[in-house]
């Protein structure tokens, strides 16, 4: 519960205990009067109760709104399980790949912290490196998202169509289609193969940094460089090869 809520629940109770007071008040001082005066006082009381308690439980209850990147999380995962189950092969196969390597990623990710933070001391600090970490996984997820933008557009039932000779196309439009389908399947293809390289890379530096402890030279990190430099090159490159991708396909 944060502040703005702990203020609502006390400005609640205070309100509906002074309301209940004088309710119990005003039924003490009507006992030998006007029954209908009692009667409304008694009501005073009980509804000022009920209110206090369905307050009280409402802000209690009430739960705290996800963080941004945790609500992308939820939004990409509902996405990729609508297509597990399609029935073109291509894209329910990529996104089981698309399953499987956020949730691979998200464990080396852990993993790699861990090493990190037994190696470097207290007062060392190795920003470098979970920056690295963080642009690898929003380059990761932004790859799975272009996927699933493709997939969006793909049209099973056409497509279906189209490769079975269903439908009434001429020959040469039924060509373009299945180009055009094919180029998207392409492209959704080449995608979960970046992303598994990109996985690959990262299992590699986790490699290195897990053989620091066994250097003689405890702090000599060009140990890694190479693999650092080739997690960011592979990860421009990737940025290049996709914008080109996206201009083929």
């Amino acid at each position: 519960m944060n502040i703005k809520d702990a203020i609502k629940v006390f400005g609640t109770n205070i309100v509906c205990c002074v309301l209940a007071i004088l309710g119990g008040v005003g039924c003490y001082k009507s006992l030998n009067g006007s029954a209908v005066i009692l009667s409304f006082n008694i009501v005073l009381v009980i509804v000022s109760i009920i209110a206090m308690f369905y307050a009280n439980i409402k802000l209690f209850s009430k739960k705290e709104p996800l963080p941004p990147e945790e609500i992308n999380d939820k939004a990409i995962e509902m996405q990729i399980n609508r297509y597990v189950s399609s029935p073109v092969g291509v894209i329910s196969n990529a996104a089981r790949s698309m399953q499987r390597q956020l949730d691979t990623f998200d464990k080396r990710e852990q993993v790699l912290l861990d090493l990190l933070n037994g190696y470097f001391s207290e007062d060392e600090n190795f920003t470098t490196y979970t920056i690295l970490i963080e642009k690898a996984k929003r380059k990761l997820k932004a790859n799975v998202t272009a996927a699933l933008k493709r997939m969006s557009i793909f049209d099973q039932g056409e497509y279906n169509l189209i490769t079975s000779g269903g439908g009434s196309y001429s020959e040469s439009i039924r060509q373009k289609k299945l180009e055009q389908y094919n180029e998207h399947l392409t492209y959704i293809s080449k995608v979960v193969d970046y992303n598994d390289s990109l996985i690959i890379e990262f299992d590699e530096l986790i490699t290195e940094v897990s053989r620091l402890n066994d250097s003689d030279e405890k702090n000599d990190l060009s140990l890694i460089q190479d693999t650092v430099n080739a997690l960011k090159k592979l990860h421009f490159s990737e940025e290049d090869e996709l914008s080109g991708l996206k201009e083929k396909y």
